[in-house]
């Protein structure tokens, strides 16, 4: 009886890992597609290579 509730626990906790890992993938590959495509959105400004863009310069923080 203790050991089949060991192993019922244990047969639990694995499937939890296993859930959790596999959210956690999908989760870190949707937020790279958002990254990407927020990378991408911000290249506005056009270099000498055709199809290529890069970001503005930023401006000079003003210390006060």
């Amino acid at each position: 009886m203790h050991r089949q509730r060991k192993f019922t626990k244990l047969t639990a906790l694995v499937v939890i890992e296993g859930v959790l890992l596999s959210l956690t993938t999908l989760a870190m590959a949707a937020q790279s597609d958002v990254v990407r495509a927020l990378y991408v959105s911000a290249a506005k400004v056009p270099t000498n290579i055709a199809g290529i863009h890069t970001y503005a310069t930023p401006p000079k923080a003003s210390i006060r």
